[in-house]
């Protein structure tokens, strides 16, 4: 599991629990969403499923179903990609859940 991130304009040190935006430090990120970035960065470039997600929050999954889990993904995904339309770093795997692509290369067409 790697120890910092660099996803776009975001450095995320997942040791001390820091998540800065270059670009608009005031940004952040609820505790939800640094959650679900560690989770994603446990096993990057790999697929975690909805309950895997629900079963790793924990004492928060009584909170969550399968579809609070699409909202804070989108919630994530509205602050660190430049796009969360076309997104590079957290991606849907359809049938098995979404990916933290560490690639930094240029998204293929």
């Amino acid at each position: 599991e790697p120890a910092s991130l660099k996803l776009g304009d975001w450095s995320v040190d997942l040791k001390s629990r820091r998540a800065i935006c270059r670009t608009d430090p005031a940004k952040s990120l609820t505790s939800a969403e640094f959650a679900l970035l560690e989770i994603l960065a446990e096993t990057p470039n790999t697929p975690v499923s909805r309950a895997q997600i629900l079963d790793r929050l924990g004492a928060e999954s009584d909170r969550y179903i399968d579809r609070n889990v699409d909202v804070l993904v989108l919630r994530l995904r509205r602050k660190i990609e430049r796009n969360p339309d076309l997104p590079r770093h957290i991606k849907t795997r359809r049938g098995k859940g979404y990916v933290l692509d560490t690639d930094d290369g240029e998204p293929s067409p």
